[in-house]
């Protein structure tokens, strides 16, 4: 296996580690571990998208970065997403959308991620830009 695939799979081990950790035994979001998945995620994308600009859009190398890039801001709104759950069970949705704001943003997010497969220039992820 290249070095690269192997590296993006032992740091998305470690980060659903920390996932299934999430929600404690309350069924609430454990603070310090949404604080320390979300902070490997940011570091890791921002590794992945510095290791990015080496490589032209387009080519083999770029599109296997960009696929890598997808799968932890998928697991950042994946979070984000079970948090809402939860906090829609527990009425507390308006706190929610005081961190988080409209939660159509990350549902349209999570499909351009997850679904968009055709890469070409339009479609790759320089086009999105962080918040």
């Amino acid at each position: 296996m290249e070095k690269g695939k192997r590296n993006c799979k032992l740091n998305m081990r470690s980060i659903d580690k920390l996932y299934q950790k999430l929600i404690d035994k309350n069924g609430s979001v454990d603070k310090k571990v949404r604080e320390k998945l979300f902070q490997k995620i940011f570091n890791k994308v921002e590794k992945l998208k510095e290791k990015q600009k080496d490589f032209r859009p387009g080519t083999k190398k770029y599109q296997e970065i960009d696929y890598q890039i997808r799968l932890h801001l998928l697991k950042e709104i994946q979070v984000i997403l079970d948090e809402l759950v939860i906090a829609k069970r527990c009425g507390r949705l308006a706190d929610w959308k005081k961190m988080y704001g409209n939660p159509e943003h990350y549902i349209k997010d999570f499909h351009y991620y997850r679904f968009c497969r055709n890469y070409n220039n339009e479609k790759i992820l320089t086009d999105y830009k962080f918040i």
